[in-house]
């Protein structure tokens, strides 16, 4: 389906964040959105093909629906850049990403 055609579909709407994904699940009947698994403290994430949305089902692969974030750099980086990519890349942020919720590329053991 191309974005033309899901545009002209019934009570359809493409959101800018994820606050507003949560307000329009939170707050609609027969809501469906994409949102980052901490943010579902109180929603109730849909099974896939019965499986539960959790990091542990979506690092071997159980959970077929996931996403991750990527870090470019045009060359290899340096100074600060350079600082910031070690510091993304580091036991440190992999300890504040767990804790604020969030799953870890790490520990993928699935690929395309």
């Amino acid at each position: 389906m191309t974005d033309e055609q899901i545009g002209v579909l019934d009570n359809f709407k493409i959101l800018e964040t994820s606050s507003q994904v949560y307000t329009a699940i939170e707050e609609g009947q027969g809501v469906i959105g994409y949102l980052a698994l901490p943010y579902c403290t109180k929603l109730k994430p849909i099974k896939v093909d019965g499986v539960e949305a959790k990091y542990e089902k979506v690092y071997t692969g159980e959970y077929k629906i996931w996403g991750c974030e990527h870090l470019y750099t045009k060359g290899e980086p340096k100074g600060p850049v350079k600082a910031f990519v070690k510091y993304m890349t580091s036991d440190d942020f992999k300890e504040s990403i767990t804790e604020n919720g969030y799953g870890l590329i790490s520990e993928m053991k699935v690929s395309r």
